[in-house]
């Protein structure tokens, strides 16, 4: 089956006059001192005091990163793709880079690239995401078994990496050769066939791209995953601050989910219909409400919207607009709403959007 059967399937002054009455000296050395413990004391505090709509999250993802379990590290980093930049993670996720084994290491240099989207951290990610057929397999495999992504998760990233000139001659060629060679490339693979960057690359490289000894190659390493992640995600939706909360329930969409985590969920308090947290968990579920909200003060609420979800969890093109567009695609009841929704983001959102995300919404 060549590339063209494939694609036809798819888509301080008074201190200082203080000092010159009598004995001011010494009393300002008192005060001084004074001064400078209350400091330490205030340090110490805010140290360990956590705001509370940070706390709970970064407390449950530090103890999964450091979890002594392989398997729920890296279940863990990838479910992390979509935080915000939080360096305690991030400063873990360094860690791992240099003291891990080569298939950790490189799912932590993608987690950090994503949160930080520094630079150098892409081009670590960029650099050391194998060619080697082995390691190639065993990476899709491993993904494909601790996230609920379906190779998804770093295919969307590459592609966002390859909208970008700078990135762009390292992540095409990534990007094809996840999607020529993993199994679903005619069910999650075909959203990427469709894009006119991704064809007009594959039509070109379709020889080199999809391999016989990655097709041929089976996986070394195989993995279970742990329940930590799970118990985790379940004690946030419960226990957790909002912010925590609402975060915890955009994971689950990222995960495998087992029946006890599925009852939390379902069972999770309704949110007032205007509320900005129920519209980013109900977006796929409510778009004709939705809209008609969004277009009423679009040069308001949006922003708001999309600053929320960066705040909180943004995966690479999953977020509010890859659902919208990913909904465009078959629901035709709602596709006239959807357009004004996404022709409203484009307009009053532009300073959220991703540079791939802006593409796709021009070519509507």
């Amino acid at each position: 089956m060549n590339f063209q059967q494939i694609l036809a399937m798819f888509r301080p002054t008074f201190f200082f006059n203080f000092l010159h009455f009598p004995n001011a000296k010494g009393v300002a050395a008192v005060f001084l001192l004074v001064l400078c413990i209350c400091c330490a004391c205030s340090l110490s505090v805010r140290r360990d005091a956590i705001p509370e709509s940070d706390g709970f999250l970064l407390r449950a993802f530090i103890e999964l990163f450091e979890d002594k379990n392989q398997v729920t590290r890296m279940e863990a980093y990838f479910i992390s793709v979509g935080l915000p930049d939080m360096p305690e993670l991030e400063q873990i996720l360094r860690q791992r880079q240099n003291n891990s084994d080569q298939l950790e290491q490189i799912i932590a240099s993608y987690a950090l690239a994503v949160m930080t989207r520094d630079h150098q951290d892409i081009n670590a990610f960029l650099d050391v995401f194998p060619d080697e057929p082995q390691l190639f397999t065993d990476l899709m495999e491993t993904e494909w078994a601790l996230s609920g992504t379906f190779n998804t998760g770093m295919a969307d990233f590459l592609l966002l990496l390859a909208y970008e000139p700078r990135t762009r001659e390292k992540a095409l060629p990534h990007l094809a050769r996840i999607i020529c060679n993993m199994p679903g490339e005619l069910e999650s693979m075909g959203q990427y066939f469709k894009d006119p960057l991704v064809h007009a690359y594959i039509d070109k490289h379709w020889q080199d791209a999809r391999r016989d000894d990655i097709l041929n190659a089976d996986p070394v390493r195989a993995f279970n995953r742990t329940e930590r992640c799970e118990e985790k995600l379940a004690f946030l939706i419960q226990h957790g601050d909002m912010a925590s909360k609402i975060t915890a329930m955009l994971m689950t969409r990222r995960i495998w989910i087992p029946d006890n985590l599925m009852k939390i969920i379902r069972n999770f308090q309704e949110l007032p219909h205007d509320s900005i947290y129920n519209q980013l968990l109900n977006l796929d579920f409510n778009v004709e409400f939705l809209g008609n909200m969004l277009l009423m003060a679009p040069n308001n609420t949006l922003p708001n919207l999309l600053d929320a979800e960066k705040k909180l969890y943004r995966p690479p093109l999953k977020g509010i607009v890859g659902t919208l567009l990913h909904r465009l695609s078959f629901d035709d009841k709602n596709s006239a709403q959807i357009l004004k929704i996404l022709e409203a983001i484009r307009q009053y959102g532009i300073g959220w959007l991703e540079v791939c995300e802006i593409h796709r919404i021009n070519l509507l």
